[in-house]
């Protein structure tokens, strides 16, 4: 059996060190463009409800007590696939943020959705902005908890990535 030679460890951990440190810094950019993200949707008018990035309503709800978010008001329900914002068609949540930048909070636009059996259903949705207990709930409490396991990994690493352990 041959043992790997000192030098042969000292270049496998130096090239895991720098993809571990590329990795970190791509995990930091991504966590600092998230929140730009969510400021820009943040600045909208909500519509009433979360979607997928296939534009179908997901179970996502107010934490609100006794509360409903304005496409449940409406009838609207898990798996209704959002089609067209104000005459708009939306393809994706960019064309929904688009969209909705033209508005303001209290304004109404007509919602067509298709349900996941083909109906066709439409409203007039009154515009809204997210109350202060889902925006803690939604953007928040997830950007904590991800600035914490960032700072976690970043701080292991600083620590110990001379060792295999502090690399994982």
């Amino acid at each position: 059996m041959m043992i790997p030679s000192n030098r042969f460890n000292t270049v496998v951990g130096t090239v895991t060190q720098s993809l571990v440190l590329f990795y970190q810094a791509v995990a930091v950019l991504v966590f600092t463009a998230s929140l730009f993200s969510a400021y820009a949707w943040l600045k909208n008018p909500f519509i009433g409800g979360f979607f997928e990035q296939t534009m179908v309503l997901n179970e996502s709800v107010t934490r609100e007590p006794g509360q409903q978010w304005a496409l449940q008001e409406k009838g609207f329900r898990l798996g209704d696939r959002l089609t067209t914002v104000g005459g708009q068609p939306i393809a994706s949540a960019e064309d929904l943020r688009k969209v909705l930048e033209y508005f303001r909070v209290g304004d109404r636009v007509h919602v067509v959705m298709h349900s996941p059996d083909g109906e066709l259903k439409e409203a007039d949705i009154k515009l809204q902005s997210l109350s202060t207990v889902d925006q803690i709930s939604y953007y928040v409490i997830p950007a904590f908890l991800s600035l914490v396991f960032l700072v976690i990994s970043l701080w292991i690493f600083g620590l110990r990535r001379t060792e295999p352990a502090g690399r994982t």
